[in-house]
């Protein structure tokens, strides 16, 4: 136990464990910012996807003579319903 205390007492060391939690914090720090900016990208991207969904929603759905599931449908359709 002694062994451990006196190594652990050492100036050196000591040193080299602030390093490292200063570079651990440094790397906490830039990971943090990293996701929110990808957070915010995520965001602007969303809402770029739902402006063009709005432009180019070309899906017109008509009802009438032909199913409302089938768009632009000129031929028969077969539903098998065996079991």
């Amino acid at each position: 136990m002694e062994e451990i205390r006196a190594f652990l007492s050492n100036p050196v060391v000591g040193l080299i464990g602030y390093v490292f939690s200063l570079i651990a914090a440094c790397i906490a720090i830039w990971q943090f910012r990293g996701k929110a900016s990808a957070l915010q990208e995520l965001e602007t991207l969303k809402m770029e996807i739902t402006n063009m969904s709005k432009v180019n929603n070309r899906n017109n759905i008509k009802q009438g003579k032909k199913s409302q599931y089938f768009q632009d449908n000129s031929g028969s359709v077969h539903i098998d319903n065996r079991d």
